[in-house]
């Protein structure tokens, strides 16, 4: 599980329930298939459990970004996670006015798809809206937009931009 739901559940309890329903078998893996294989990311991959070290370093250049799987039921990347403070669904969203009165830290606030449409002068909030049509609260709580985010953290450098 992705360390970021237990921010939103804190429910040890789930984590104890997964675990033993993974060791009675209730819960099984299944291999992958040609989509879904490894090895369409990279052919190096080390298949065999037992070959695989035990320790391992990256350089600095290579250290993967932090993980935030944007879940559909927290509206996506509308929510906006820097400060959360509840609001996912239907928030308020700034005029070009209003954006030019607000501090470093509001801004920061934003969510990923109010600052992609301020970015494209988009006022009118086309990737918001559609995100929070996209999704919704009662989404299951492992749906989100995390495919793809662990490969792209690995294989690309983060870039951060100043606001």
């Amino acid at each position: 599980m992705c360390s970021c739901l237990f921010r939103y559940y804190n429910n040890y309890n789930m984590l104890r329930l997964s675990v033993l329903l993974v060791v009675l078998g209730v819960i099984t893996a299944q291999s992958w298939d040609e989509q879904n294989d490894p090895s369409v990311f990279s052919p190096k991959y080390q298949y065999q459990f037992g070959q695989l070290p035990l320790a391992s370093m990256l350089p600095n250049e290579s250290l993967p970004w932090s993980e935030m799987f944007w879940p559909n039921f927290a509206a996506g990347i509308a929510q906006r996670w820097y400060n959360y403070d509840g609001e996912m669904f239907g928030y308020h969203l700034y005029s070009k006015q209003e954006l030019n009165n607000l501090t470093i830290e509001e801004k920061m606030r934003l969510s990923p798809a109010e600052k992609f449409d301020i970015l494209n002068q988009r006022y009118d909030y086309p990737t918001v809206y559609s995100e929070w049509n996209r999704t919704h609260p009662e989404d299951p709580f492992w749906t989100g937009l995390c495919h793809g985010w662990a490969p792209a953290s690995v294989h690309n450098i983060l870039y951060m931009l100043t606001l």
